[in-house]
C-alpha cells in the first residue's frame, strides 16, 4: 500500500547515501515527530538540475504515494555550466524526447567534447560549449512543481542555498590544475602531463619554493616558442602564472597588472584570475578590495558546484509569489567555516537545515510520534533528456561479464600466476578486468593478485565502474565476527570510527548487491591465511610510511576536489568533513586490513596480537594527528606555521612506526 510521503528534490546537497548518516534528511527522518504510515522519498542526486528534477517530479507522481510535502534544494548544479542544455523543462519537449531510443532500445547517452583529463593538458577544451542553466529557466523550473503543489494544497518548503565563497574557483573544469593559486602550495608536477616540458619544470620550481626560478622559466616559454605556441589558453595561462610567481615575491603591482589585462582576454579563466585578485588584495591588508574581488570571482564562476545570486533571488521570488511554499534561508543557518569543500555543509549546519524544515513545515505533518523511513531514488543526470536509466545501470556499477566468465576469468588467472606469469604479461585478459584488480590492490588487504583471488572477484559489482564495491562485499563477515568477539572488538577505539562496523559497511553497496554479502568470512586454508596474515602486516607498514612521508595534502585536497569526491560520496555521503583534508579512505583501509588480520590470527592462535596491537595504536594516533591539525585549518587565515607544525609531526611519527617484531607464525 503507498504511504503518506514527503518528497525532497534536489542535487548531491540532499543526498542520503554513505555510511555516514549526517546529511540533513538522515536528521530529518531520525526525529520521533511523524505521523504513522508516512515516508520520505528523497528524489536526490548529484548533477540534478531543476529540469531534471522537474521532469522526475512530473513522470514519477504514481510513485509518491499521497504527497503531504515537498522540499525543494536546488540551484549549486543549475549554476554550473555543462554542454547539456537542459533550459526549461515542459511537458510537451519531454514526451518527445523519451521517444528518442538507440538501435538496442536504450536512450542514447550524451557525448561531451569537453573532457576532464586527470592532470592531461587537454587543448581542445572549449568554455564555449557549455553554459548554466538561466536562472529565469530555473525559476520556471521550480515554479511548474510550486504550482502544481499549490493546486493540491500541498506546502512546499525552499531552501536558500548559499555556498563557500573561499573555495578555489574555476578548480572544476579544464586545464584548472595547471593554474598556480596565490594562497595554495601543493605539488602535482610529478602528476602533470603536457608538451611543453619548461612548464613542468616551472611548477617543480614554483612549488619548492623558488618563485624567482619559476617566473625566469615562464618567461623562457613566451619568448621562446615551443610546441603549444597555437595555444592561446596555454599562452594566457603562462602570463598568469607569471604573474602569480612574482605576486609571491611581493611585487603585488606588476602581478595585478598583468592579471587585469588577462581579464580582458576572451578566453582567459576569469574566475581564476580574479580569485587570485582577491588574494592579492589580502596580502596587502585591503579588506574592502579583497571581499569585492571574491564576490566578482564567485559571481563569474560557473566551473563548480556553487549557486549564485540571480539564483538565490529566484527562490525569493517563489517564496513571495506562491502561498503554499514557505522558505528556509540558509544564510540565517551556516557561515563559511560550515563549508569543507565548495556547497556542502558539516555536521552542525546539516541540524540546523533540518530544525529549520521542521519549524516551516505544518504543524499536524510534525506532531506524530514516528520516525521516518527513507526512500532514495536514484537517478542520473541526462534525465531531462530522456534518459532514465537508474543511477548504477547510467554509471555501470555492474559489470557486463556474466557470471560464468568472471569464473573463468579468475581460473585463468590463477592457472597463468601459478606458472609464474608476471603481473604485466598476463594474456588473454580483458584491460576493465586486470584495471579493476589493480584497484583492488590499493587496499592493505591485497599485496598481489592472489591475495585478492582468496576473497574475489565473484560479483558483477566487484569490477564494474567502482571496483572498490568488492570491500564492501568481502568485508562485512569479517567486521560482524569482530563485532561479536568479546576480545576482538576492544582493539579499536570506537569513538574515533576508523574501523566502520559491518552494517554502515554494507550500506555502500547497492541495493541489490547486499544480497551477495556472505554470513560468515570465507574458510581458507592455514597456510594461506598464515601468508595473508603477513602480507598484511607488511603491506600496512608501508602503506603508512608511504602516507606519512607525503606530509600534510591540505592544498592538495582542496584543489582536487573534483577529483576524488564523487567516489568519496559513494562511501561516506555528501556532507563537508573535516576528514576531507587528508587520506581518510585509506586510514580506513588500513583498519579494515589489520582487523581482518586480527581475526585470522586468533583464529590460528593469536601468535602476532602484540605486533597487531601496536600497529592499531599508531593508526589510530596518525589519525588523532590529521584530525587535530585539519580541525585548526582555515582558509581565511595565515595557516603557515600550524602547516608547518603538521608536518613535522607528520614527520615524528614516520620516525615512530612500529618495525615487524619477528614473531613467526610457524
Amino acid at each position: 500500500m503507498l504511504k503518506n510521503s514527503i518528497v525532497i528534490l534536489g542535487d548531491s546537497a540532499s543526498m542520503s547515501t554513505g555510511m555516514e548518516k549526517i546529511m540533513y534528511p538522515f536528521r530529518l527522518a531520525e526525529r520521533p515527530i511523524w505521523p504513522a504510515n508516512t515516508k520520505l522519498i528523497n528524489c536526490s542526486l548529484p548533477g540534478i538540475t531543476s529540469a531534471d528534477a522537474a521532469a522526475f517530479f512530473f513522470r514519477n507522481q504514481k510513485k509518491f504515494g499521497t504527497i503531504q510535502a515537498v522540499i525543494i534544494y536546488l540551484g549549486n548544479c543549475d549554476t554550473m555550466g555543462t554542454e547539456l542544455r537542459k533550459g526549461e523543462f515542459s511537458v510537451v519537449k519531454d514526451r518527445l524526447k523519451r521517444l528518442v531510443k538507440s538501435p538496442d532500445g536504450e536512450h542514447p547517452k550524451a557525448r561531451l567534447k569537453n573532457r576532464l583529463l586527470y592532470y592531461t593538458w587537454n587543448p581542445l577544451f572549449d568554455q564555449d560549449l557549455e553554459a548554466p542553466v538561466s536562472s529565469h529557466d530555473f525559476e520556471s523550473n521550480i515554479a511548474k512543481v510550486v504550482a502544481h503543489c499549490a493546486k493540491r494544497s500541498i506546502p512546499v518548503c525552499l531552501i536558500r542555498p548559499e555556498a563557500n565563497t573561499l573555495f578555489p574557483a574555476g578548480a572544476g573544469k579544464g586545464n584548472f590544475i595547471f593554474y598556480h593559486y596565490l594562497d595554495l602550495q601543493y605539488a602535482a608536477s610529478q602528476k602533470l602531463m603536457i608538451e611543453d616540458q619548461r612548464f613542468i619544470q616551472a611548477m617543480k620550481a614554483f612549488e619548492k619554493g623558488d618563485f624567482s626560478a619559476a617566473a625566469e622559466q615562464y618567461v623562457n616559454i613566451l619568448e621562446k616558442s615551443g610546441p603549444l605556441v597555437s595555444s592561446l589558453e596555454f599562452q594566457t595561462l603562462v602570463v598568469h602564472n607569471y604573474a602569480i610567481s612574482k605576486a609571491k615575491l611581493g611585487e603585488f603591482k606588476e602581478a595585478e597588472y598583468l592579471l587585469e589585462l588577462l581579464l580582458k582576454e576572451r578566453n582567459a579563466r576569469k574566475e581564476i584570475i580574479l580569485y587570485n585578485l582577491a588574494l592579492i588584495r589580502r596580502e596587502q591588508e585591503d579588506a574592502k578590495a579583497y571581499r569585492e574581488y571574491l564576490d566578482k570571482s564567485f559571481e563569474t564562476d560557473t566551473s563548480m558546484y556553487r549557486v549564485r545570486n540571480p539564483y538565490k533571488s529566484a527562490i525569493d521570488k517563489l517564496s513571495l509569489r506562491y502561498s503554499n511554499a514557505t522558505m528556509v534561508d540558509m544564510r540565517e543557518l551556516v557561515e563559511t567555516t560550515d563549508f569543507i569543500d565548495h556547497c556542502h555543509p558539516l555536521q552542525n549546519a546539516q541540524n540546523k537545515i533540518a530544525d529549520a524544515i521542521i519549524d516551516k513545515l505544518p504543524a499536524p505533518l510534525t506532531k506524530g510520534d514516528q520516525i521516518l523511513q527513507i526512500e532514495n531514488h536514484l537517478f542520473n543526470p541526462e534525465y531531462v533528456e530522456g534518459n532514465e536509466a537508474e543511477f548504477h545501470s547510467y554509471f555501470k556499477s555492474y559489470t557486463d561479464l556474466p557470471p560464468s566468465e568472471i569464473e573463468d576469468l579468475q581460473k585463468r588467472l590463477v592457472s597463468q600466476l601459478e606458472k609464474g606469469v608476471p603481473a604485466h604479461q598476463l594474456q588473454n585478459m580483458p584491460q576493465r578486468f586486470l584495471e579493476a584488480l589493480d584497484y583492488h590492490l590499493c587496499h592493505p588487504c591485497f599485496s598481489k593478485y592472489l591475495d585478492i583471488l582468496n576473497v574475489g572477484p565473484l560479483r558483477a559489482t566487484d569490477v564494474g565502474r567502482f571496483p572498490e564495491f568488492i570491500f564492501a562485499r568481502f568485508l562485512p563477515p569479517y567486521l560482524k565476527a569482530i563485532e561479536s568477539n568479546a576480545a576482538l572488538y576492544p582493539l579499536f577505539n570506537t569513538e574515533q570510527k576508523i574501523l566502520r562496523l559491518s552494517g554502515e559497511m554494507k550500506s555502500i553497496l547497492p541495493e541489490r548487491a547486499q544480497e551477495w554479502i556472505s554470513d560468515t568470512p570465507p574458510d581458507l586454508d592455514k597456510e594461506t591465511e598464515v601468508r595473508w596474515i603477513s602480507n598484511i602486516l607488511t603491506k600496512v607498514r608501508a602503506t603508512l610510511a608511504t602516507h606519512l612521508s607525503k606530509g600534510n595534502i591540505i592544498h592538495e585536497r582542496l584543489i582536487s576536489t573534483i577529483y576524488w569526491y564523487f567516489r568519496e560520496t559513494l562511501r561516506f555521503g555528501s556532507h563537508s568533513r573535516v576528514s576531507m583534508r587528508y587520506e581518510r579512505i585509506l586510514l580506513e583501509q588500513c583498519a579494515e586490513a589489520l582487523a581482518v588480520a586480527a581475526y585470522l590470527d586468533q583464529k590460528h592462535g593469536r601468535k602476532l596480537r602484540s605486533e597487531l596491537d601496536q600497529l592499531i595504536a599508531f593508526l589510530e594516533e596518525t589519525v588523532s594527528v590529521h584530525e587535530n591539525y585539519c580541525s585548526g585549518f582555515d582558509q581565511n587565515k595565515d595557516c603557515t606555521k600550524l602547516l608547518s607544525d603538521y608536518d613535522a609531526s607528520l614527520s615524528e611519527l614516520l620516525k615512530r612506526l612500529p618495525q615487524s617484531l619477528g614473531t613467526s607464525h610457524c
